[in-house]
């Protein structure tokens, strides 16, 4: 019992430190600050935020999608992006 409950609790306190980090980036962004931006594990999103990169393909400030599609003119894809200016 204590294990199950130390894991959710675990999960819960991950789930709250992604939001705080969310937050974070979209503050820095409206800021002004330029975010970095990658590919995540499936080579065909894009994603784009500050601090390190996981091997995943999430920043450490991960920025939401919706400003990623800001960044990349409605596009959340690669192909989709390139398309687009091409």
């Amino acid at each position: 019992m204590k294990t199950k409950l130390k894991k959710w609790l675990q999960r819960k306190a991950w789930n709250i430190l992604y939001v705080v980090r969310s937050y974070c980036a979209v503050a820095m962004y409206s800021i002004g600050k330029k975010p970095a931006c990658s590919t995540f594990i499936d080579e065909v999103s894009i994603t784009a935020g500050y601090g390190r990169l996981n091997a995943v393909g999430y920043f450490q400030y991960d920025l939401p999608k919706r400003y990623v599609r800001k960044l990349f003119k409605g596009c959340t894809k690669w192909n989709d992006y390139l398309e687009k200016c091409a």
